[in-house]
């Protein structure tokens, strides 16, 4: 993926990822009442963003971080 285009969203995105991290968000609260893993929310939304457009977001995402070093 060039980093400078704009990515496009996956014309069949694979959910599978997305879905297992979210029914391990749900089981965490039915089991223990909260979520003990501070950082599940923030992978939930890497798997979204992966599930939609590919690996190759942070290619994109992190381009500007990239360029600075």
């Amino acid at each position: 993926m060039n980093p400078r285009n704009t990515p496009k969203q996956l014309e069949n995105p694979d959910f599978k990822k997305l879905k297992e991290s979210c029914l391990e968000y749900i089981q965490e609260i039915a089991n223990s009442g909260y979520i003990k893993d501070d950082d599940l929310d923030h992978y939930i939304f890497e798997d979204a963003l992966e599930a939609i457009y590919g690996k190759d977001i942070w290619d994109f995402i992190n381009y500007e971080e990239d360029i600075k070093e």
